[in-house]
C-alpha cells in the first residue's frame, strides 16, 4: 500500500502533467497535408523529453500526448536546426526508446517502440536530412539576435558561408564586399578603409565621425569610429551581412547596416587540426605567402574545448617610388590568433572565453601618380602605417525552458600609428617652399562593452527578446606635423622647434541602451515584428594644441551628450513553404560632436590663447530613416532561389569627415540626402555539380539639401557609391576517381564610376573596374585539397580610389589600382 501510495500520485502527476502540457498546448491545428510540408526553425535546449515535446509542440502549434509515460527522467540534447513536423519529432525522439503515430489532424501520440524498429527508424535518421527540400544549405543565423533562417527573416541580407569564403578566397572584408551585393570599399591600404552597404557614405575619408556600418566578430562589437580593423578571415563558419539600418538591435553607427563574422565554436567531441598554405607572384610585383593552421583539442568530452587558429599573410608590394629609388614600396604583412574556450557548465549554462589579435604592418600606401606613370610615384618620405588589434571576452549563456540569456562583455585594445608625406603641404600651411616633411598620428584605444538579452523560445503567438548594453571608450590621440629648418621662419619656432602642429587629445565616450523587440505571430502565416531602441550617449573631449604654427599652446574642451529612441517596424507573409513577403521601416543614428583637428580651427581665438567654448565648431547627430519591401523565392527542389528587395531612405544631417585645402580634417555636416535603390540576389543549380550565384545593386543617393561650405550641388551623389555595382560566380564539380574530385570556379566582379567627394570641383573620380578571377583544384574534400589560381586575369589597372594623400590629392590625381595579375598554388591539408 505504501508503495502504491507513492507510485499512485506520482501517475495522476505525470498524467496531468501530460493534459496540460501536452494535448492542451495549442487550441487548434492546421490541415495536416500543409503542416507536414511546412517547415520550422526549431530551438530547444537541454531538457528532459516531456519539456522538449512541450516546446516543440508550441513552436510547430500542434499537440502532443504523451500521458501514458513519465519522460521528465530522459533527457535530450539542444537542437537547432530548420526541419519538417515529421523529422522535428523524429530529431526529438531519436534514440529515446519512444516514437509516434498520428492520430488526427495536427495531433500526435508518443508510444514505446521496439529496439529494432528503434534502431531503424531513429538510429540511422539523417537530421540533415530533416531540413525542408528547398533548403539543405540554408544556415541558422543570430544576426538578428535569435535564431533564424536567411529566407525567413524580413529584412535584406547576405549569408556567405565557409565553403563559398573558401572558393571565392575570400581572405578580408574588402573582398567579402566583392561579392556581396549593395555592399563596397574604399582601397586606402588594409586596415586603413571604409565599408559601405546599400549607398549610406558619408564620404571617403576615414576620420574621427563614427562609422555608417557595424563591424562585428560573433557577439562582439569591433569598431566605433576607427577604420575597418581588416580581420583574416580564418577559421571562419561563415559572414552575415545585413542591409539597411540596424539602429533598433544594435545602436548607433548602423546606419548602413552591418557585417557579423561567425568563427567556428570548439568541438567538444573530436579532434581535428586544419593547415593552409598558399603562395603567388604578382606582376610587377614580388612574391606572396600564406600560411595558417586550426587545431581543435575537447579537453573533456561533452563539456570542455580548445580551438585556436594563427595565421600570416605576406602580400608584396608593387609600386616603385622613383624620387626615394625603392621598388615595391607597399609591402604588407599581417599576423594574428584566435583561441577560443567553451565550457558546458552543467545542463543548461554554456560559457565561452577567448581573445582574438591581429597585428597589420604596411611598409608604404598604394596609390600611385599618374604624371609618373603606372605603378610609380615620386613621394619626398615613405608613408607605413600599422595597426595592432588585441581583444579578450568573456561570453555566459544560459538556456532554459522560457528562453535563454546571453552576456557577452569584451576589451578592445587598438593601437594604430600612420606617416604621412606632408611636403606638399608646406607651401600652404607656411610661407616655406615644398620641404620633406612627416605628419604622424597616433591613436591608442580602449573600450569595454557589455551586452546582455533575453530572447524567448516558447513558441506560441508571441516570441520577444528584451536587452541592455553599456561601454566606455578611451582614445589617445597624438599628432605632429614637423618640417625640418623651419623654427626660424614660423611664429612659434623658438618654443616649439620643428614642430609646426601637435595635438595631444583625449576623448571619453560612454553609452548605455536598454533594446526590445516582438514577433507577433497571426494566422495565414503572417508576422508582425516592432521593436525600440533607448539611447544615452556622452562624450568628452580635451585637447592641447601646441606648434610653431602658433605664438602660444591652446587647450580645447568639448562634450557632446545625446540621447532619443529609434523605433523599428516589419510585417512578413510566408505565403509558401518557397515564397515570402516583407516590408519594413527602420531607422540609424550618430552622435554629434565637437571639432578639434586643423590648425587654423584652433589657433586662435584671440592673442591670450584662451578659449571660448561657446565658439567650437561643432556636429550635429545625424540620422537615418528607410524603407523596404522584398521578396524571397525558391524553385520545389531548391534550384533557383531569388532575394530581391527594394529601398529608399532620408538621411538627416549628414556627418562626413573633410579635407580641407591645408590637408587637414574637419568634421561637418554636409546636409541631406535621399535615395531609391534596389539588390538581387539569385542562385542556380541547373544541372549536378554546377552552382551559379549572382548579384547586382542600383543606388541612386542624391544630396537634396547641401552646405554650401562643400561646394556640392542638389542631386550630387554620395561619394564613393557606383550607381551600378555587381558580381557573379561559378563552381562545377566533377568526379576524379574514388573520393577524390575536380573543382573548376570562376568570378567576375563589376564596379561602376564613383566620385570621390561632395564637391564635384575636386574632379576626383574612381573609375568603373572589372575584375575577373580562376580557380582550377583536386580535392579529397575530408583530408585535403591542392589548386593553381589567377587573379585578375586581364590585369585590371582602373582607378579605384583616386586618394591616397591629404596633403597632395588636390595637386597631382592619384590612382589606386587593384591588385596586379597574381599567379599562385593553394595546399589544405585536414586531420
Amino acid at each position: 500500500m505504501c508503495m502504491a501510495g507513492r507510485v499512485f500520485p506520482k501517475t495522476i502527476l505525470s498524467g496531468l502533467r501530460a493534459g496540460t502540457f501536452g494535448i492542451a498546448l495549442t487550441g487548434s491545428a492546421t490541415v495536416a497535408i500543409a503542416q507536414s510540408e511546412k517547415s520550422y526553425i526549431i530551438d530547444l535546449p537541454t531538457l528532459s523529453l516531456d519539456q522538449s515535446l512541450t516546446h516543440l509542440a508550441r513552436q510547430i502549434r500542434i499537440s502532443i500526448d504523451f500521458s501514458t509515460y513519465d519522460l521528465n527522467q530522459t533527457k535530450r540534447p539542444a537542437i537547432l536546426g530548420l526541419y519538417t513536423l515529421e523529422n522535428a519529432l523524429n530529431a526529438v525522439l531519436t534514440g529515446t526508446g519512444y516514437t509516434y503515430n498520428q492520430i488526427g489532424p495536427g495531433a500526435y501520440r508518443i508510444i514505446r517502440v521496439v529496439k529494432k524498429a528503434e534502431s531503424r527508424q531513429h538510429d540511422q535518421l539523417d537530421l540533415k536530412a530533416a531540413a525542408s527540400p528547398f533548403s539543405d544549405d540554408m544556415i541558422i543565423i543570430h544576426a538578428t539576435k535569435r535564431a533564424g533562417v536567411a529566407a525567413r527573416l524580413p529584412l535584406s541580407l547576405s549569408i556567405t558561408d565557409s565553403a563559398q569564403l573558401e572558393r571565392l578566397q575570400i581572405t578580408d572584408t574588402n573582398s567579402l564586399a566583392l561579392h556581396t551585393a549593395g555592399m563596397s570599399s574604399t582601397n586606402l591600404g588594409p586596415s586603413r578603409n571604409k565599408i559601405f552597404i546599400r549607398g549610406i557614405s558619408d564620404g571617403s575619408f576615414t576620420g574621427r565621425q563614427q562609422a555608417t556600418i557595424g563591424a562585428y566578430m560573433d557577439n562582439i562589437r569591433l569598431n566605433y569610429n576607427e577604420p575597418d580593423p581588416y580581420l583574416q578571415l580564418e577559421d571562419v563558419n561563415h559572414v552575415e551581412v545585413l542591409r539597411g539600418p540596424q539602429g533598433t538591435l544594435y545602436g548607433a553607427g548602423s546606419l548602413g547596416g552591418l557585417y557579423r563574422v561567425v568563427t567556428n565554436a570548439p568541438d567538444m567531441e573530436r579532434y581535428t587540426a586544419t593547415m593552409n598554405l598558399e603562395t603567388s607572384l604578382t606582376k610587377n610585383g614580388g612574391k606572396n605567402g600564406r600560411v595558417s593552421a586550426t587545431i581543435n583539442v575537447p579537453l573533456k568530452k561533452d563539456q570542455m574545448a580548445l580551438r585556436v587558429t594563427g595565421y600570416l599573410n605576406h602580400n608584396a608590394g608593387y609600386i616603385d617610388d622613383v624620387r626615394l629609388g625603392l621598388n615595391n614600396v607597399n609591402t604588407t604583412d599581417v599576423f594574428g590568433a584566435r583561441a577560443r574556450i567553451l565550457w558546458n557548465v552543467g545542463e543548461r549554462w554554456e560559457l565561452k572565453a577567448g581573445m582574438n589579435f591581429q597585428d597589420v604592418i604596411a611598409d608604404d600606401t598604394q596609390y600611385f601618380l599618374q604624371n609618373v606613370g603606372t605603378y610609380k610615384r615620386e613621394n619626398f618620405v615613405r608613408e607605413p602605417h600599422e595597426d595592432d588589434y588585441f581583444n579578450p571576452f568573456v561570453e555566459l549563456k544560459g538556456r532554459f525552458g522560457w528562453g535563454e540569456i546571453i552576456s557577452t562583455s569584451a576589451f578592445i585594445h587598438r593601437s594604430i600609428g600612420d606617416e604621412t608625406d606632408a611636403s606638399l603641404g608646406v607651401p600652404l600651411l607656411t610661407s616655406l617652399p615644398v620641404i620633406p616633411s612627416v605628419y604622424k598620428q597616433v591613436r591608442k584605444i580602449n573600450m569595454i562593452t557589455n551586452e546582455t538579452r533575453l530572447v524567448s523560445r516558447l513558441g506560441g503567438r508571441l516570441d520577444w527578446l528584451v536587452g541592455g548594453f553599456i561601454s566606455k571608450r578611451l582614445e589617445n590621440y597624438t599628432s605632429a606635423l614637423t618640417i625640418p629648418g623651419s623654427a626660424a621662419a614660423l611664429p612659434g619656432g623658438a618654443r616649439s622647434g620643428d614642430v609646426a602642429f601637435s595635438e595631444q587629445r583625449h576623448e571619453r565616450t560612454e553609452e548605455l541602451a536598454a533594446f526590445g523587440e516582438t514577433i507577433w505571430h497571426l494566422p495565414y502565416d503572417i508576422n508582425l515584428t516592432g521593436g525600440v531602441r533607448w539611447f544615452y550617449s556622452d562624450e568628452q573631449t580635451r585637447a592641447d594644441i601646441d606648434g610653431a604654427l602658433g605664438t602660444a599652446a591652446v587647450m580645447r574642451n568639448g562634450n557632446s551628450r545625446d540621447s532619443g529612441f529609434t523605433p523599428k517596424a516589419a510585417i512578413s507573409w510566408q505565403a509558401s513553404e518557397s515564397t515570402f513577403f516583407y516590408a519594413q521601416r527602420s531607422q540609424g543614428y550618430r552622435v554629434g560632436g565637437i571639432n578639434l583637428n586643423s590648425p587654423d580651427g584652433v589657433f586662435f581665438e584671440d592673442d591670450s590663447g584662451d578659449v571660448d567654448e561657446d565658439n567650437d565648431q561643432t556636429f550635429e547627430p545625424d540620422k537615418l530613416t528607410m524603407y523596404e519591401i522584398g521578396g524571397k523565392f525558391s524553385s520545389q527542389r531548391g534550384r533557383i532561389k531569388l532575394h530581391v528587395s527594394a529601398f529608399t531612405f532620408k538621411w538627416n544631417d549628414i556627418q562626413t569627415d573633410q579635407i580641407l585645402p591645408n590637408g587637414f580634417s574637419i568634421i561637418l555636416n554636409a546636409g541631406y540626402a535621399q535615395s531609391r535603390g534596389v539588390d538581387f540576389d539569385i542562385s542556380l543549380e541547373p544541372i549536378p555539380g554546377l552552382t551559379v550565384n549572382a548579384n547586382l545593386s542600383l543606388n541612386d543617393p542624391d544630396l537634396v539639401i547641401v552646405n554650401p561650405f562643400l561646394g556640392s550641388r542638389v542631386n550630387d551623389h554620395l561619394p564613393g557609391i557606383p550607381t551600378i555595382a555587381g558580381s557573379i560566380n561559378a563552381e562545377y564539380i566533377w568526379s576524379a576517381g574514388g573520393e577524390k574530385q575536380w573543382v573548376a570556379s570562376a568570378d567576375y566582379s563589376y564596379n561602376g564610376r564613383s566620385q570621390l567627394t561632395f564637391a564635384r570641383t575636386d574632379d576626383r573620380d574612381a573609375q568603373s573596374s572589372n575584375m575577373l578571377n580562376f580557380r582550377l583544384a583536386l580535392e579529397n574534400p575530408s583530408q585535403w585539397k591542392i589548386g593553381l589560381y589567377v587573379r585578375n586575369i586581364f590585369n585590371e589597372k582602373a582607378n579605384t580610389f583616386a586618394f591616397g594623400n591629404p596633403f597632395s590629392f588636390r595637386q597631382n590625381l592619384h590612382h589606386t589600382p587593384p591588385v596586379p595579375q597574381t599567379i599562385g598554388i593553394s595546399f589544405k591539408r585536414q586531420l
